[in-house]
């Protein structure tokens, strides 16, 4: 049969249409499947052009995306900031922001020419040093010393870091790193991880990274210490014996994070945690879940991970693979059933969960705060 090369009528959009139920099954990397791909292109804009589909607008496009989705209103809290925020924008009384229309495109996969002709609040995009939340900052002590400008503890907050730490910026990259939630302030986010690798460079790990050690055998050992009383200690040392640094930094405001993996110039995996979930199994899960990312997807093209556990599945319009496989490690390490697991908002099994007051998460057989252990 003659390959299609042009589409005029609707004749030949009915053959083409035909060709492509041919080719449906080829094989990859065959010349059937790269004939596939070219009369899909063909098909597709043809049918854009002879019959547009018109995109509903703003609250309706994420109204429809809602219903065909099967969420609730419920299901845009992640991505819109809260349930009285959901319903002032639907209702019309809020515009959407910048942040919001990232968030719905990226995690709902609402067409952004449906939400940007609704009316958007604009922002500069490069660095602005004054968009950097530097009062929150200075209340946490990240400074140990006054300085002449905001910008100057900035600069000296880059240099400690050894230069800015890369992060995909959501207008400028693909979407590999599914769990972030495209509401975090881009500052805040900026700012916590020069913060992050900064204290690790700091204080090193003991050895240079080598990651072949890492497998289950070595994550079934690192969860085997959640059961002792100094779990979190034990933790710290062993990953750093690998030539890993984990960290914990309190996240700033508008940040929507539990765990971050990175990598520092000098070239060793940096961890960074919020522990902004009082759970236990919280804590173990975000450690464990970062090291399956390093083990498996930590390189130059996958080279930043940030997980928001309040994201799920549903809420993503991009790739699920790496973080499917990241939860299923980390599952399987600590012996979590993955449908039991699955079956709760946040990565941990209700029925073994321990709170504590606020700003206090404690191992099962302590009372110290593991926090603590990062002093």
């Amino acid at each position: 049969m003659n390959k299609i090369t042009s589409i005029r009528s609707v004749q030949d959009l009915n053959q083409a249409n035909d060709r492509l139920d041919q080719l449906l099954n080829s094989s990859e990397g065959s010349p059937e499947r790269e004939e596939y791909r070219s009369l899909f292109k063909l098909v597709a804009e043809y049918q854009d052009y002879n019959f547009p589909i018109k995109i509903p607008h703003g609250i309706g496009m994420i109204e429809f995306r809602l219903e065909n989705s099967d969420l609730s209103k419920d299901d845009l809290v992640p991505l819109i900031g809260s349930k009285a925020k959901v319903s002032a924008v639907l209702s019309g009384e809020e515009p959407l922001t910048i942040p919001m229309v990232r968030a719905l495109n990226k995690h709902l996969g609402v067409d952004l020419e449906s939400l940007v002709g609704y009316h958007v609040i604009d922002e500069a995009d490069g660095i602005d040093w004054r968009k950097f939340p530097t009062k929150a900052m200075k209340e946490l002590g990240w400074f140990s010393a006054p300085s002449k400008s905001d910008k100057a503890l900035i600069e000296k907050l880059i240099e400690s870091a050894g230069g800015l730490v890369r992060i995909p910026r959501t207008y400028c990259r693909k979407n590999f790193d599914a769990r972030r939630n495209a509401l975090t302030d881009i500052y805040s986010l900026q700012a916590w991880c020069q913060k992050v690798v900064g204290t690790a460079v700091a204080h090193p790990p003991a050895n240079r990274f080598d990651k072949s050690p890492l497998g289950k055998e070595f994550l079934t050992s690192v969860a085997s210490l959640s059961k002792t009383e100094d779990g979190p200690r034990r933790a710290i040392a062993t990953l750093s014996e690998a030539g890993i640094a984990l960290v914990y930094v309190e996240q700033l405001p508008e940040m929507y994070v539990d765990c971050a993996v990175m990598r520092a110039k000098e070239g060793f995996p940096v961890i960074g945690l919020t522990l902004r979930d009082e759970s236990t199994d919280s804590f173990w899960f975000s450690v464990l879940h970062s090291v399956a990312h390093i083990w498996k997807h930590l390189s130059e093209l996958h080279y930043f991970f940030v997980d928001d556990f309040d994201i799920k599945q549903c809420h993503c319009n991009v790739d699920w693979s790496l973080e499917n496989e990241a939860d299923n490690i980390a599952y399987e390490a600590l012996g979590w059933q993955t449908e039991v697991a699955r079956s709760h908002e946040k990565p941990r099994i209700a029925a073994d969960t321990i709170k504590f007051p606020a700003n206090s998460i404690s191992m099962k057989v302590s009372a110290k705060s593991a926090r603590e252990y990062f002093q």
